[in-house]
Order: structure tokens, then sequence, then C-alpha cells
């Protein structure tokens, strides 16, 4: 026999918070991040609380929800056609973002903005 599952949504226990997904093949976070006067923030996002500054084009982005581990696999792009982003997963509990501008080395990100995905476990 199959069964069949129909619903219109799927929240939280509270009513207003994304379920959280384990063991399944979604992302667990991404964000559209935006970057004023090269201080970074979300345009928009899931599992992403803050970020921190570590110092010319380089940023953490600390997740709500920790990874189980620090293997997981990080994606995403700049969107100046200048610029490269790349990503350290080497902690559980953040990803560090690194912009690099091909023209002038390690970039500030005053005027663009970056997005990026995260797939793995939850703790």
């Amino acid at each position: 026999m199959t069964s069949v599952l129909n619903v219109d949504a799927i929240a939280a226990k509270n009513g207003t918070s994304p379920v959280t997904l384990t063991k399944q093949s979604a992302a667990k976070a991404w964000a559209k991040v935006t970057y004023s006067g090269g201080v970074p923030s979300s345009a928009d996002s899931i599992n992403i609380s803050s970020y921190n500054d570590d110092g010319t084009g380089t940023y953490d982005a600390n997740f709500t929800n920790s990874m189980s581990s620090s293997d997981y696999s990080a994606s995403g792009m700049a969107t100046k056609e200048t610029r490269v982003i790349t990503f350290n997963t080497f902690d559980s509990t953040f990803l560090e973002l690194r912009v690099y501008d091909l023209v002038v080395g390690i970039s500030s990100l005053s005027d663009s903005s970056s997005t990026f995905a995260i797939h793995g476990d939850l703790a």
C-alpha cells in the first residue's frame, strides 16, 4: 500500500519557526549576504544567526543550529564578475567565507553580495 501525505505547510511546534531537518538531503543553511561598508548581513537566510568580520574580506557566518561536525559541504558565489568566494568548513558552529577580488586581491566587499548553501547533518 502506498502512503500519501498532502499538506499546505509544515511548521515547528510553535507554529512559526522553520522545521529542523536532520538526516535529510535538504540545505541546512543558506544566505544571500549583502555588504554595507564591508560589513556583512543577510538579505535573507535560514540557520544563520549573525556574522563576524575577521578582517578585510574574511567573515564568519554563525549557524543558529550547529552542524553535526565540520565535515559539511558549502557552495556559493560572489555576485560581482571579478570576485571569487572560498569557504573553510573547519568548525561545526560557523562557516568561514573569504572573498577575493581578482583585480585587487582580498576585498572589503563594499558594493557586492554573495550567496551560499550548506549541506550536511545538523547536530
